[in-house]
């Protein structure tokens, strides 16, 4: 397995290091004893722990009174229909689901400390909505449950692998990677879930972004071979659009500029990203007959060729002849790169 720049050369970086191995230990012990399912590679924890209940009743903040938050905490940022919420890593690590209902719309969050990844669905399938669970292991990441039909969903792509549910796909959502000073300035109107400090320590909480080691707990549930093209913890802006998928890694983004206009499945994609963060996202560049092409200023600015209009990394005119447009989210996210290409074998590469 090829293996990732340690992030520091200073000892607490080292030490940092070997609390991560320690943490990522822990976790797979609940898989020692795991009971087999007729899904081959996933393996079912075998009691319960604190970290497999799902976020159900979330008590928010605002940013202004968010005295519980750090700068430099990553979040996993929420931005529909023109509100913005936070929920940070070291409160989602104890979860790893959260089964929300924002301004009366239902939605899933799911996440996994371990890969860097995180995902956002639509709960509603065949007009019931569906409440998840964290149950085990399974192609390298976790796997979740739905209450009612009991069948095994993959958590990242939405789409039930086993059981009565079998096919089934939840509609995804977008949701930002970022740390809280970022998410904050650009949104100050955020809210943000709030825990307790005690909530930082115990399970998963020397994880951070794009980690070192993969625990040999989540390698033997790989569906293939690791896939060693890039560095396994490298983060990338994984795409799918029409069946095909590409790997954008965000350092790449960054460097032409944090817009890369693309054609992927056919269909026309910006990707965005934003300076010294995982953040990346996906949109179509496709706004009604016109086909848009971006660029990006020195201070940051990403503007539209065609019009000269300016827009936000969450694909919103905010200025110019289009303002008030919203480009349309196509299936995209943050992940580490070994998960990515996990469920995306023979992925494309941005270079």
């Amino acid at each position: 397995m090829s293996k990732r720049r340690e992030p520091s050369t200073s000892w607490a970086g080292s030490v940092a290091f070997y609390l991560a191995l320690a943490a990522l230990a822990l976790f797979a012990k609940g898989c020692d004893d795991a009971t087999r399912v007729g899904l081959e590679h996933a393996e079912l924890f075998a009691s319960d722990y604190h970290w497999t209940e799902p976020l159900a009743e979330p008590v928010w903040r605002e940013a202004a009174e968010a005295d519980h938050m750090r700068a430099d905490d990553p979040v996993l940022g929420l931005y529909l229909d023109g509100r913005a919420w936070a929920l940070p890593w070291w409160i989602m690590k104890n979860h790893h689901v959260a089964n929300l209902i924002l301004e009366g719309r239902p939605i899933l969050l799911t996440f996994c400390e371990m890969c860097s990844t995180a995902a956002a669905f639509d709960p509603l399938h065949e007009g019931a909505r569906r409440a998840f669970r964290l149950v085990g292991l399974y192609n390298g990441s976790i796997l979740l449950s739905d209450r009612g039909s009991d069948s095994l969903w993959s958590p990242f792509n939405g789409e039930c692998v086993y059981g009565p549910l079998l096919g089934a796909q939840l509609p995804r959502l977008p949701v930002y990677q970022t740390q809280w000073a970022d998410w904050r300035g650009a949104f100050p109107g955020t809210r943000v879930l709030f825990g307790e400090e005690s909530e930082r320590g115990g399970h998963g909480s020397q994880n951070y972004p794009g980690q070192v080691a993969i625990d040999p707990a989540f390698l033997k549930t790989l569906v293939f071979e690791l896939d060693e093209r890039m560095s396994a913890g490298e983060i990338v802006l994984g795409v799918e659009v029409a069946g095909d998928a590409k790997a954008y890694p965000v350092a790449a983004v960054a460097a032409a500029g944090h817009v890369v206009n693309d054609v992927l499945g056919g269909v026309e994609v910006v990707a965005f990203g934003r300076s010294g963060t995982p953040l990346a996202i996906a949109f179509s560049r496709r706004l009604g007959q016109r086909v848009l092409t971006f660029t990006a200023t020195e201070d940051g600015r990403i503007l539209d060729r065609e019009t000269g209009s300016t827009w936000s990394f969450t694909g919103e005119a905010v200025a110019g002849a289009l303002v008030g447009e919203q480009l349309d989210y196509v299936s995209s996210g943050t992940e580490e790169w070994y998960i990515w290409a996990a469920y995306h074998p023979g992925t494309a590469i941005h270079r």
